[in-house]
């Protein structure tokens, strides 16, 4: 008794295991076999007299069924092989060309990595709720480019690394607060590779704000300057930490270089840390070299915060360096300017902090 189908699918023919998208199964190899070694008689089956005989005929018969059958178990393993490798290539990876198609796969959860395949423009705000790599590809994410608007990418969970990101969030030069590109709810931002940031970049309100730089090599430049928003938001400033919770930013084996006129900006109790390790450099200077009628800063807190438990905790250790020339005016003259009883600099041996401010003794 023969049997014979012509589909095939586990209820049919029993369990059939999972195969990995390069691997023969076992009906290949045996399909192999009898392609290259044709039908094999014994030696009391060979010879011409006996080629007809029942016996014979049923045995090229079964043999000829169990090559037609093991054809279509074959079949039903590389169609199992292409949709499991299609199903891997389609879960966890994204590739975007449209912000609606940024946005979809911000959102999903099982979307954990997505990749840039044009420049993109937002044209509403995107939320991020679950781990995700976000890789630039050499493009450029455009966040708010034209004035008044208010758009944003909120980390409102999960770990987000951006790799090698351009970022432009900077509208007109008009004194306007900008929302910054990425805003903080919980969770990390990690930045790592070569990045090209301008504009503001990150804020968290009220919120355990955690930013990482990399491995990262990143240029930020924002010609806005903070003088009408430093009342505690920390508007104008690239990077910003505020409210009720605490906040923590490392830059880790990484060179900045800050080219605005405010670039860290923390407020509210508890008090928030800044940690420089692990060789990394830092320079920060101005747009314009010979402005000096305002507030210019790299890291700064209200003036309004001289209680317990506000202020910032910075940290220059494992043979980092900090270069600063910035020429602050307005109130205290210098472009580290903490309050807060929290406050503590440390610098370790090795590490170096070198400060400048050229308009010093002519103005203030």
């Amino acid at each position: 008794m023969t049997t014979s189908f012509s589909t095939v699918d586990a209820a049919t023919y029993g369990t059939i295991p999972e195969l990995d998208e390069k691997e023969d199964s076992q009906e290949a190899q045996m399909l192999n076999d009898l392609g290259t070694n044709g039908i094999k008689l014994n030696a009391s089956q060979s010879s011409i007299d006996n080629i007809n005989s029942p016996s014979i005929m049923q045995m090229l018969q079964l043999q000829l069924q169990q090559k037609d059958d093991l054809k279509r178990i074959e079949a039903y393993h590389a169609k199992q092989r292409s949709e499991r490798h299609l199903s891997r290539r389609a879960v966890g990876n994204a590739d975007v060309s449209s912000w609606d198609e940024f946005v979809s796969a911000a959102s999903d959860p099982n979307i954990d990595t997505i990749n840039l395949k044009t420049d993109l423009q937002a044209d509403s705000s995107a939320t991020i709720d679950s781990d995700k790599i976000i890789n630039f590809n050499g493009f450029k994410l455009s966040v708010n480019i034209t004035a008044n608007t208010k758009k944003t990418v909120t980390i409102a969970s999960g770990n987000v690394k951006l790799v090698s990101p351009t970022v432009e969030n900077k509208p007109p030069k008009v004194k306007t607060s900008t929302p910054s590109a990425f805003t903080f709810q919980g969770g990390s931002l990690t930045v790592t590779g070569n990045a090209q940031i301008s504009g503001d970049f990150f804020s968290s309100t009220n919120t355990p704000g955690d930013l990482t730089f990399q491995d990262a090599t990143a240029y930020f430049y924002n010609d806005i300057c903070p003088w009408d928003y430093l009342g505690g938001k920390g508007d104008g400033s690239i990077i910003s930490m505020t409210g009720s919770s605490a906040g923590s930013i490392k830059i880790l084996n990484s060179t900045i270089n800050d080219n605005s006129y405010g670039f860290i900006f923390f407020s509210g109790v508890p008090h928030k840390s800044m940690l420089i390790d692990d060789n990394s450099k830092i320079t920060s200077t101005q747009p314009d070299v010979n402005a000096t009628d305002s507030l210019y800063y790299f890291v700064a807190t209200p003036q309004d915060h001289r209680v317990d438990g506000a202020g910032v905790e910075l940290t220059i250790k494992g043979h980092s360096a900090v270069t600063i020339n910035k020429a602050p005016t307005y109130d205290i003259c210098a472009p580290i300017k903490l309050f807060g009883g929290g406050t503590k600099i440390s610098l370790s041996e090795g590490s170096d902090l070198d400060v400048t401010n050229p308009a010093w003794r002519r103005n203030c």
